[in-house]
């Protein structure tokens, strides 16, 4: 349902590993956590949190943000293509599908595939993640909404900070489980959406059954296998998410089973009022507090970082920001500005020389009708001076070219309705078409000047069900399932990556290969363990002698 359950908080004087050693064993502690065996954590790879985690819960499967990943990675290589195709890598449930879209990202950019391998797609990529639990995020956006959640509170001294945060989680749990009570369905509504968006991908695929309890269903080149008893797809995304795929829904269809029935208990309304079924106690006011007689406990040292101190966080040129009453807006850094004077580019109103959108309009609705003018003069003498000649049933002027109309009707397909020829671009997810023509002179003045026969194409925010349910459209061929898909891991434990198309560079130090610290370690302790038997030898052949 996209929420969070706020667990356990705590306020320290920095964000290192001591600090992050001290909450994670407190919180394994209580809540008894063992060696994380049954737990999944997802960070943006904090400092000190990678290896304090690993220390305290070292069976815990570890999955980083990719939305961080992708903002580490992006500095280099910018682009919005580049960045749906990273998308599209961390949205792969199965390895060859991931080692498609890292050729299609090496095709545009070869470096740009080399330096996102340095992050091990283990840990941001859904092809490799463990299908212990139904779950297939791949980015940790709920962290930052209660950041911003607990805004106000921030800025509070601590004890009233901490007085405000446990009063608004205590009416945070009465609100959702008055919310969970209103729900008319048996499931949650977000997990009944991906179960529809799934149901519609189902009608482009073909089943085949083996008589016994195998299906393969056909889905564009790939052939996926599913067992139902198992409740596994070769495609992963059921045990990925606990929602039947669209190649489970085929087979469960074909087997006469409602697909509803078969999603997983997780996702049931009980599951969720049990989940906010205990709440937190009221608790008495500040005079009525206990008081041990121990010294107090001293803040620790303030250290000041230069400047005023921020409230909100560091935000990424290609994140949303907030503007007043107008909602969050896109930064323009790496844009090319337009003039709204001239409509020109590279300058600003201000320092502009040129002639005004409407002085050109003018002129050039003067010189058209003059053209126009002879033109009709010449053929046809009895037209009076002054007026348009019209052609066409829809008595338009001659001078006026009909607008340029281009309609996506297809994934990456663009339709001219002028002389309807299809326009294909491949690999363009979720596309939007800006329409730049020639139009009326009586329209606004930013269209006329703006005349381009090329359409401007830009790329929206990537969402992953429309960009699958626009590559399964009927415009493209029909299903030919030439490539059979294999199980690359058990069904349970994290995948390594094997046979990747591209590889990370090595490190280098002045041109030089560079040693890594892991492997300074290793070489330490080999070194160690190889004076540990010589001193025990040694030992050895010294007691024997006595």
């Amino acid at each position: 349902m996209d929420h969070f359950f706020p667990i356990a908080w705590a306020v320290v004087d920095k964000e290192t590993k001591n600090s992050w050693d001290w909450f994670i064993g407190h919180l394994k502690q209580q809540l008894n956590l063992g060696n994380g065996s049954n737990l999944t954590l997802m960070s943006d790879m904090q400092k000190g949190l990678l290896p304090a985690a690993s220390e305290q819960l070292p069976m815990s499967e570890h999955r980083w943000c990719a939305r961080h990943v992708l903002a580490n990675w992006s500095t280099k290589f910018r682009g919005k293509e580049i960045q749906k195709h990273f998308w599209s890598c961390a949205w792969s449930t199965f390895e060859e599908e991931f080692k498609d879209n890292l050729k299609k990202m090496g095709s545009i950019n070869k470096k740009a595939v080399e330096h996102l391998l340095k992050y091990p797609p283990q840990h941001w990529c859904r092809a490799f993640f463990s299908t212990r639990y139904k779950d297939h995020m791949v980015d940790n956006n709920m962290t930052e909404s209660f950041n911003s959640w607990i805004l106000l509170q921030r800025s509070r001294p601590i004890l009233r900070m901490l007085e405000e945060l446990r009063v608004k989680v205590m009416k945070r749990l009465m609100t959702y489980e008055k919310m969970i009570d209103s729900w008319t369905t048996e499931y949650s509504p977000k997990s009944l959406d991906v179960y529809h968006a799934n149901n519609d991908i189902s009608r482009f695929c073909r089943i085949e059954f083996n008589g016994e309890k195998g299906y393969e269903v056909t889905e564009g080149v790939d052939r996926h296998c599913v067992v139902l008893d198992e409740k596994i797809c070769t495609c992963r995304e059921w045990q990925l998410s606990g929602i039947p795929c669209p190649h489970a829904v085929c087979a469960l269809y074909h087997a006469k089973i409602d697909p509803i029935t078969v999603i997983d208990k997780f996702y049931h309304k009980s599951m969720y009022q049990s989940t906010y079924k205990d709440k937190l106690q009221p608790v008495r006011g500040r005079r009525f507090w206990r008081c041990d007689d121990f010294e107090p406990i001293e803040p620790p040292k303030i250290q000041r970082m230069p400047g005023r101190p921020r409230k909100k966080r560091t935000r990424e040129p290609n994140e949303g920001r907030q503007s007043g009453s107008c909602g969050s807006r896109i930064s323009r850094k790496g844009q090319m500005q337009r003039c709204r004077n001239c409509g020109g580019c590279g300058h600003k109103r201000m320092k502009c020389q040129g002639k005004s959108i409407f002085e050109q309009s003018a002129e050039l609705f003067d010189a058209n009708s003059e053209a126009i003018t002879k033109t009709s003069n010449a053929t046809q003498p009895s037209v009076n001076k002054g007026k348009s000649v019209s052609s066409g049933s829809n008595d338009q002027p001659v001078w006026i070219k009909p607008r340029q109309r281009l309609r996506e009707v297809g994934y990456g397909y663009l339709h001219d309705d002028n002389d309807g020829s299809v326009i294909y671009n491949p690999g363009n997810v979720g596309e939007t078409v800006i329409i730049e023509g020639n139009v009326e002179p009586f329209e606004e003045a930013q269209d006329v000047i703006s005349h381009n026969p090329d359409p401007v194409v830009t790329f929206a925010i990537p969402s992953e069900r429309e960009a699958r349910q626009n590559r399964l459209k009927p415009l493209f061929d029909s299903a030919c399932g030439t490539r059979h898909i294999h199980f690359s891991q058990n069904e349970h434990e994290v995948a390594m990556p094997t046979d990747l198309p591209f590889e990370p560079p090595k490190l280098q130090c002045k041109g030089k290969k560079a040693t890594t610290t892991r492997q300074i370690e290793a070489e330490r302790d080999n070194v160690i363990r190889k004076t540990r038997k010589k001193f025990i030898h040694k030992l050895v052949q010294l007691v024997g002698w006595l």
